[in-house]
């Protein structure tokens, strides 16, 4: 087949295939949904009787945040302190958190706060001690955001 024998074709195959799809019913295409997908932080830390300790962490698509106390300890490798401490959820203000929503609550293995209609913004979580410590702990806090 010579090069211009096998241009025509080449033409002719480009007809054939956009009058295939010009023909033929109607077509419908069905609506995209985006799944918004969750991010996970891990906030740990030392806090000390009478103190406060907070994360702030960053919401990109609107949804809600799930915090948990996860764990509690006397240091890294030991028994959970049980004791119940006071986890906030806000916006960071000046050199805290401005906490909106909070509970008084002690580890577990569920969120034990949870705030709906977060929207595309910078939040915090905030623990603090109301007079349960009588000495230092190591803690972990779940923040779950979608």
């Amino acid at each position: 087949m010579t090069a211009r024998n096998r241009g025509v074709v080449a033409v002719l195959l480009s007809l054939v295939g956009l009058a295939t799809g010009a023909c033929g019913g109607s077509s419908t295409t069905s609506p995209s949904t985006t799944t918004a997908t969750a991010s996970t932080e891990l906030f740990t830390g030392n806090l000390s009787p009478a103190g406060t300790a907070f994360y702030s962490f960053t919401v990109t698509t609107a949804g809600s945040v799930a915090v948990t106390l996860a764990s509690l300890s006397s240091s890294t490798i030991g028994p959970a302190v049980p004791v119940t401490l006071k986890v906030g959820v806000g916006v960071p203000s000046g050199f805290g958190c401005a906490t909106a929503s909070d509970v008084d609550t002690s580890p577990r293995l569920t969120a034990q706060l949870t705030v709906s209609g977060a929207k595309d913004n910078i939040y915090c979580v905030n623990l603090a001690d109301r007079g349960a410590l009588r000495s230092d702990v190591r803690f972990v806090i779940r923040i779950v955001h979608t």
